[in-house]
Parts: C-alpha cells; structure tokens; sequence
C-alpha cells in the first residue's frame, strides 16, 4: 500500500504517509496491500468538507456517472493531499471497489 501511495501524482510525502499511518493504526492497510479486510466502517466524526473548487467539480462528475473510478481515484488524490485521509481512503476503497485490478497498484 505504500507504494502505491508514495506513487500517486502529488501525493506521498513521508509526513502525508506518516500521519495517513497514525490516522489507521489498526494495520488494516499492509505494507504489501495483502490485507483481506479493506472496507471502512462509516467514520462518525469526518472533518468539514474540503473548499476545493477541483473536489467540486469531481463531485458533480461523481454524482453523473457513479462508476468512473478514474474521479473517485482524482478526488482521492486531492483529499490526501489535504490531510483528509478518512475521504481518501473512502474514495480508493470505491476505485478497487469498482476496478478491482486496481487493489494492486
């Protein structure tokens, strides 16, 4: 999983990876992405959306077409990149979800 962290476009600094680690400390997300339980339970206490204009704009995407796993991957993206990691993590689960040779990379 850190891998493929550590690879997507802006995201995966050693901080962003360190406080995304701090943020899910159960070990559910392996090293290796071996782990077998990767759905969330519904986090009760997300923090406020994020005012990004970007996340917006993938919103609306979202809600026309709820199967384009290349947005949820996007806003996945902007969310880490906002330390929103809950969102983030919700989102990537929905890419595997809807693309499951995706759980690899």
């Amino acid at each position: 999983m850190r891998l493929a962290y550590q690879s997507a476009e802006g995201v995966g600094t050693k901080k962003s990876w360190e406080d995304f680690v701090a943020k899910y400390p159960s070990g559910r997300y392996s090293e290796d992405g071996a782990s077998t339980n990767c759905e969330l339970a519904p986090a009760p206490n997300l923090s406020p959306p994020v005012d990004d204009p970007a996340i917006k704009e993938l919103d609306k995407k979202i809600e026309l077409d709820r199967n384009d796993a290349a947005a949820y991957y996007k806003r996945g993206q902007l969310y880490a990149q906002h330390s929103d990691f809950a969102r983030a993590v919700r989102d990537f689960d929905e890419v595997v979800r809807l693309n499951p040779k995706m759980s690899r990379v």
